[in-house]
């Protein structure tokens, strides 16, 4: 955070926390007030009851969307946001950052990662062939890469990502109907720098 440090008894937001990202920044953050938002009960669950089982209980989870966020959680509140692997998913992801920008208090800070164009293009390519093969499941995606071949830009892909391990990895990585990816200058263009 280039040098900042968040006191301890500030707000953070966790703006799509996924079923993990709340235990940790609860053990990290143990006098902060956390709100966990995610579009999904499942993984609000799985955070909650990660979290609880911890005895960290300093998190308030929340089901809903980034966008228009503003409209029931506190404007002008979260000293740190945290949208770790969201807005790469977010069609109208200029309105999802004005949703964060509109929750930030003054002086507050917010981390995002989205997808490089660079790093995801053989990701890329591979959704593009299986979206050419009308492969819409994730079965037939994990058959398809059990028959890939030794040797071939496929495997090589499909052994060097740990996405491959699970079902929600491989959905979100070809399935997914939208996935972006940037480069610096789009992203920054977005976030007016």
């Amino acid at each position: 955070f280039n040098g900042l440090r968040l006191s301890q008894d500030k707000k953070i937001l966790l703006a799509g926390c996924g079923s993990f990202s709340p235990y940790p920044t609860a053990v990290a953050n143990p006098r902060a007030k956390i709100t966990a938002l995610d579009l999904s009960r499942a993984n609000l669950q799985r955070a909650k009851l990660h979290t609880w089982l911890h005895g960290y209980f300093n998190v308030n989870f929340i089901e809903g969307d980034l966008v228009g966020s503003e409209n029931f959680l506190e404007k002008n509140s979260f000293n740190f946001i945290d949208c770790y692997g969201v807005l790469h998913h977010i069609p109208e992801v200029s309105v999802a950052l004005k949703s964060m920008h509109d929750l930030l208090a003054e002086g507050g800070f917010a981390r995002i990662m989205v997808y490089s164009t660079c790093a995801r293009r053989p990701a890329n390519s591979i959704k593009k062939a299986i979206q050419m093969l009308n492969i819409s499941d994730v079965k037939t995606v994990r058959k398809l890469c059990q028959r890939a071949k030794n040797g071939s830009r496929f495997k090589d892909y499909i052994d060097s990502s740990t996405e491959f391990n699970f079902d929600s990895g491989l959905a979100d990585m070809f399935l997914h109907p939208y996935a972006k990816t940037y480069q610096i200058e789009e992203l920054l263009s977005l976030i007016h720098i």
